[in-house]
């Protein structure tokens, strides 16, 4: 089965939802039926191809220059940006 996530957020970038996703991929890694494609923001000014773990691709997205506060806190722009160019992605 093929699985097409979507998420704003993956550590560094986040908190919560951020770590659950993470746990979760832990877990999904283990399944060797799934393949998955997660499309996610990154801090890089580049768009980024991972392979995370041998069933799971990341495809990261740049959403702009962080926040001089934390990773946790984005402007509204950034998730404008990630939305629009995620939309081109897929």
């Amino acid at each position: 089965m093929r699985v097409l996530f979507y998420g704003y957020e993956y550590p560094p970038l986040g908190g919560g939802v951020a770590t659950g996703i993470k746990n979760l991929f832990y877990y999904f890694s283990k399944e060797n039926d799934l393949q998955i494609d997660f499309i996610t923001s990154s801090l890089k000014d580049k768009y980024e191809v991972v392979k995370k773990y041998d069933n799971i691709t990341f495809y990261k997205i740049p959403i702009g220059r962080k926040s001089q506060e934390s990773y946790h806190k984005q402007i509204p722009m950034n998730m404008v940006l990630y939305t629009l160019r995620s939309c081109f992605l897929t």
